[in-house]
């Protein structure tokens, strides 16, 4: 999972905006690891799944709109994600 305190230093330098999905990521870490792990039913596929949609997450940074549902944003990374 993304650790904004492990990451390699510059990954959320691209916009303003990387810092604050990072941290809506931690806050809503559980939740989509639920999401999931309900969609594929393994705990391993789960957290890579996990760690993909959440680095996604982070490189999309500047299409993230802080109006709209962060929810929402980052589930429908994850549903694209797992429909690979």
């Amino acid at each position: 999972m993304f650790d904004a305190a492990h990451d390699p230093p510059g990954l959320n330098a691209g916009h303003p905006e990387g810092g604050r999905v990072a941290s809506l990521l931690m806050k809503h870490r559980t939740h989509l690891n639920a999401y999931l792990l309900a969609a594929v039913r393994s705990t391993h596929d789960a957290e890579d799944l996990l760690q993909e949609v959440s680095l996604i997450a982070i490189q999309n940074a500047a299409k993230y709109r802080p109006e709209t549902n962060f929810r929402a944003w980052i589930r429908e990374i994850a549903r694209i994600c797992l429909m690979r």
